[in-house]
């Protein structure tokens, strides 16, 4: 089996972090995400791993991934944005096995696929997507299936037609996708398209059978600055298997006095005696030098510009660029549990 990740996307939502990487090499801990994404696909027993990149590409290129894990991964810089489909159908030429597990880069998760993975190899299914159940779900993107596991709605795209029968809970849709190789034949004579409205929906519409198989665990997509913040505290602890305060990378310092709290530290970050930080995300060497206090902000060395140009407005604050965002709803249902925790990273 190989594998395909999703990593070509630009992160918009999530500028100006993604102005300086891609959403693939996100700070995750001390790790960047795909890091981790790497390390779940070759638990499942894949041979060699493909990565779509488009936006700031070598943020992951230089991140020597092949050299870690010893297992062949290669690079597909697409020459323009394909899309989600456009980027499989790009990846095709360099299939070769039966079976392709293919993930979104720009998520989270921790949960056994094995048995997911095992029951559709020897099931021998055409497609299996799998799903979360989660409180947050959007009607848009709910998924929705028979009393087997059939996919019979997929959000507010299409539902098979004159259906009455069962109709499960709505679930999330992970990103995740187990399919026999063969099934790309049938992907549409278009360059750029998305896999899901432009392909899987046709398919589900003409009679394949879309299997959805429900997992358990911990699930999230972290396109927001609030899904950022808050998922990776919660992948933190469980980790760790404890509340943390917040979460920091290599070589970084917090002074005696100084106050972290829900914040995410990127690679040598040092904050000053006494300071105060609250729901803040601070990239690679930032130097908070003053005991000043910051909230809901993000942190960076310099003043950050995108490539089209577009100036973010920043407060200059004792040689760091305090970008203001709303981060303080991420945090509503951790401050309880934080005042229990201790200062652990």
């Amino acid at each position: 089996m190989q594998g395909l990740i999703l990593g070509a996307g630009q992160g918009r939502r999530l500028q100006p972090l993604t102005c300086i990487v891609a959403k693939p090499a996100l700070r995750i801990v001390d790790k960047p995400l795909i890091w981790h994404i790497v390390r779940s696909l070759i638990q499942l027993g894949v041979n060699s791993i493909f990565v779509t990149l488009y936006h700031k590409a070598e943020s992951v290129l230089t991140l020597g991934l092949e050299a870690q894990f010893g297992l062949p991964i290669d690079f597909l810089i697409e020459p323009e944005l394909l899309g989600t489909g456009g980027g499989i159908k790009n990846a095709m030429r360099f299939i070769t096995d039966d079976h392709l597990l293919i993930c979104n880069g720009d998520a989270l998760w921790v949960f056994n696929l094995k048995p997911v993975v095992d029951e559709h190899i020897t099931s021998g299914r055409d497609l299996t997507l799998v799903l979360t159940a989660t409180s947050d779900w959007q009607e848009y993107s709910a998924i929705r299936t028979d009393e087997g596991g059939r996919v019979v709605r997929i959000g507010t795209l299409a539902e098979i037609p004159h259906w009455t029968g069962h109709l499960s809970a709505p679930y999330t849709f992970t990103g995740i996708y187990i399919l026999n190789t063969s099934l790309l034949e049938h992907l549409p004579n278009m360059r750029v398209f998305d896999f899901v409205s432009d392909f899987i929906v046709p398919l589900m519409m003409s009679g394949f059978h879309i299997q959805g198989s429900v997992v358990t665990g911990f699930w999230m997509d972290i396109g927001t600055f609030e899904r950022y913040l808050r998922g990776s505290l919660h992948f933190a602890e469980r980790i760790k298997g404890t509340a943390v305060k917040y979460v920091a990378g290599q070589d970084c310092s917090i002074a005696e006095g100084a106050e972290v709290v829900n914040c995410i530290l990127w690679d040598y970050v040092s904050i000053a005696p006494h300071a105060q930080l609250r729901s803040c995300i601070a990239v690679d060497w930032v130097n908070l030098d003053t005991p000043v206090q910051l909230e809901n902000a993000l942190l960076f060395p310099d003043r950050v510009v995108c490539s089209e140009l577009t100036e973010f407005d920043s407060v200059h604050v004792s040689h760091v660029w305090a970008f203001p965002v709303n981060l303080s709803s991420a945090m509503s249902g951790r401050q309880a549990a934080n005042k229990q925790g201790g200062t652990q990273k």
